[in-house]
């Protein structure tokens, strides 16, 4: 982890351009081969859309051969709606520069099934041979993208319920607080460590407490951005203020540990031929074999008038160990989502069946 800090926003948004160019430059994007950039709908990261915007009108910078990836977006909201994302980065970023709309990816939030555009959009990723550099902006909470206080490291594009707190950080952009959204959707942290470059940006003192407990708390599951300790390049962009409480031997050591190379992207997207490893499927057709079944988890209940979100958000606990969905089962007169780490839910609405250990499955 290397730690760059600057007098001000301003000049913090230039290095960051700097570097976020000199990827470009370097990678070579072409028509077959494009740079995949993720980026954060932050308004500290507005002066950086600006400056970004203003070299590519210098012809500094092409993006025509880049495909953006945004981390997060409100559920509810759409891309005409001022409060969302996809409306943001249109706002401050994608209609100022030559990258084609076809390149440009935001989740799309009004689908009947979030469950399917979660998993659509970490394929979409996946295709595209992952992110080579990530632009993420850091939450008052320590939040990156929407996870917040309680995100597990290994989860992958979800649904998640916002906070009270993470809800006042974002209240000054709608009426009042109780409009802000329940929920988003947002790139886990697993997906995020995926990248092979990942920039936090930090700016202003709001953020130099959940600053101090990233860089200087061990990795912890309430402080999000923590786990950015396990990725191997991450550079932290903040100012003064920002890192007004590390302490001087924190950024005199991060500020020494510069990456010696620039790092080594994926030159072709994987293959979707090349096979992949699956974890064990468990048998869900047949809700009874729950019972033969060791969980590291508890089956969370679901009743008939559970809304169809709030059987997402069930389905997609901020457990410490979930990697994601990776199947969705209808059959055998039982409806079933499974995750990489054995955490089941069952539901179709008929009735519940009370199990051992208070956990409750509907079959």
């Amino acid at each position: 982890m290397y730690l760059q800090t600057f007098p001000n926003p301003f000049e913090t948004a230039l290095a960051i351009a700097d570097l976020i160019i000199s990827r470009i430059i370097a990678f070579s994007p072409t028509q077959q081969r494009k740079f995949v950039l993720g980026l954060v709908a932050d308004n500290a990261a507005i002066p950086l859309y600006e400056e970004l915007a203003r070299r590519c009108e210098a012809q500094e910078v092409s993006f025509e051969h880049v495909i953006a990836i945004v981390l997060d977006e409100y559920v509810g909201l759409g891309p005409e709606d001022l409060q969302s994302h996809h409306y943001f980065m249109e706002e401050h970023f994608f209609s100022k520069v030559d990258i084609p709309p076809s390149q440009t990816h935001v989740p799309y939030t009004l689908s009947n099934s979030l469950l399917t555009t979660c998993a659509s959009y970490e394929s979409l990723i996946t295709s595209f041979g992952g992110i080579h550099l990530i632009l993420l902006g850091l939450g008052g909470l320590g939040q990156i993208g929407s996870n917040g206080p309680g995100s597990g490291g290994k989860t992958r594009c979800r649904i998640v319920q916002l906070d009270e707190g993470i809800k006042e950080n974002v209240a000054e952009s709608f009426l009042t607080l109780a409009d802000v959204p329940t929920h988003a959707l947002t790139l886990g942290i697993g997906t995020i460590l995926d990248s092979a470059e990942i920039i936090l940006l930090a700016t202003g003192r709001n953020k130099s407490s959940a600053l101090t407990t990233a860089l200087e708390g061990g990795i912890c599951h309430l402080c999000p951005a923590s786990m950015l300790q396990l990725h191997e390049d991450v550079r932290v962009f903040a100012d003064e203020e920002a890192v007004s409480e590390l302490q001087p031997s924190t950024i005199r050591h991060l500020s020494a540990q510069a990456p010696s190379t620039k790092p080594e992207f994926e030159s072709e997207p994987k293959s979707e031929d090349e096979p992949e490893d699956e974890p064990d499927q468990l048998n869900l057709s047949d809700p009874s074999s729950i019972n033969d079944i060791d969980l590291p988890y508890p089956i969370f209940p679901l009743s008939q008038n559970t809304p169809s979100i709030e059987r997402e958000i069930v389905a997609q606990m901020q457990m410490a160990d979930t990697n994601g969905v990776f199947e969705s089962v209808c059959g055998g007169g039982a409806q079933g989502i499974t995750f990489k780490s054995g955490l089941i839910v069952w539901y179709d609405d008929v009735k519940a069946n009370e199990q051992s250990g208070g956990a409750s499955l509907i079959a």
